[in-house]
């Protein structure tokens, strides 16, 4: 599963604009950590887990 996300999750926005680290804004830095994302995502899965099968989710 790990590797699905990095597969999928460009580093541009919708809009088509690249995604910088914001140096100025420590909130924006401890969520835009790829460590803190993977957490995230890895504890979204488990909550799908126990109610859906996450195989039928496309992230």
């Amino acid at each position: 599963m790990q590797t699905l996300f990095k597969e999928i999750t460009p580093k541009r926005y919708v809009n088509g604009n690249e995604m910088k680290e914001n140096s100025s804004n420590v909130l924006d830095q401890y969520f835009t950590k790829p460590s803190v994302a993977l957490k995230c995502f890895q504890k979204a899965c488990e909550v799908i887990k126990k109610y859906e099968n996450p195989d039928d989710f496309i992230f």
